[in-house]
């Protein structure tokens, strides 16, 4: 079992978030619930932290929403690549969305740091 935490997932290829775990039954249905509970706010700008392959943030855009994305590994080439810490210091001080998501994000973050 690999070990969760900032270290291993800043690291990851683009190619882990396309496994079969990803295209399994319970992770498309996490994906359903995600959009379909975002859809219900209606909102026009979201900011999406923790974009995993993208399915969301992809399914959100094309739908006309206004998604800026956010995560620790590059390689997922995120619009603000940070440390959910330092997000803030990566977005002007006026800059506002309608909706957060951070979906399947905090287990990898050290509980120290909550």
């Amino acid at each position: 079992m690999h070990k969760r935490g900032p270290d291993r997932e800043k690291n990851l290829s683009r190619e882990s978030y396309f496994s079969e775990k990803y295209f399994g039954m319970e992770q498309l249905s996490s994906f359903i619930h995600q959009i379909h509970d975002i859809s219900k706010m209606s909102p026009k700008s979201i900011i999406e932290i923790g974009i995993g392959n993208g399915f969301t943030s992809s399914f959100l855009r094309r739908s006309g929403v206004e998604v800026t994305t956010v995560d620790i590994n590059e390689n997922l080439d995120p619009d603000i690549c940070a440390p959910i810490s330092e997000i803030k210091n990566h977005l002007d001080s006026n800059t506002s969305f309608d909706v957060a998501v951070c979906c399947e994000v905090l287990e990898h973050i050290p509980f120290e740091e909550f």
